[in-house]
């Protein structure tokens, strides 16, 4: 996805959480640090399609929170 000029050098963090099964919860997925709030909802529909190993607890698999930090 091309960087529009006004975010290239923004610093952004994605929030979001991960189920169980490894993938993000779509409503959980929050962008900070990008003014351009087109280009940062286009983040937050990109990062609601990736995939995780999930967290473990005990040995299960469980939900938790992450973070990822890009500089754009």
């Amino acid at each position: 996805m091309p960087i529009p000029d006004g975010v290239r050098g923004s610093r952004a963090e994605i929030r979001l959480v991960v189920d169980a099964a490894g993938r993000p919860l779509a409503d959980s997925v929050t962008v900070c640090g990008v003014a351009d709030q087109r280009y940062a909802a286009r983040l937050a529909r990109a990062a609601a399609q990736l995939s995780f190993r999930p967290a473990q607890q005990g040995g299960r698999a469980v939900a938790a929170p992450a973070r990822l930090r890009y500089e754009l």
